[in-house]
């Protein structure tokens, strides 16, 4: 009898602190959306984190340029054609320094399609954007 009460209070404390932990990281929204196009892949990304900043891994390899807050969209040009591995990280701090609670957040890890780079259709795609 003695141990279920102390397993119910030990239950109860674990409960009541996930309640207050859970909020915190759930609250924020980080998604990364990825688009395969011809001999290009663009990353776009957000956070409801103050502080963020966003960078792809492709086939494992580490890409730039990164995506922040200010700028939450990328190119990443001269990709082969073929289905690519692709992760998305987010690294996200809060405070005013941004230094409270540094960390990791696996936005988007996932396979995407690029095709055949076409020289005209960029030539025409960079002047009218």
């Amino acid at each position: 009898m003695r141990n279920s009460k102390i397993a119910t209070a030990v239950t109860g404390f674990a409960a009541a602190t996930m309640m207050f932990a859970v909020p915190a990281t759930a609250a924020a929204a980080d998604t990364a959306n990825v688009t395969g196009g011809p001999g290009k892949i663009t990353v776009s990304a957000e956070s409801d984190f103050p502080c963020w900043s966003a960078y792809a891994l492709i086939d494992g390899e580490l890409q730039k340029p990164l995506a922040q807050a200010d700028n939450p969209e990328f190119v990443i040009t001269d990709v082969a054609p073929g289905s690519h591995h692709v992760m998305v990280v987010l690294q996200v701090a809060e405070g005013e320094h941004c230094l409270i609670n540094p960390h990791g957040i696996e936005a988007f890890n996932g396979q995407v399609e690029v095709t055949e780079s076409n020289p005209i259709l960029d030539l025409l795609d960079s002047a009218s954007g």
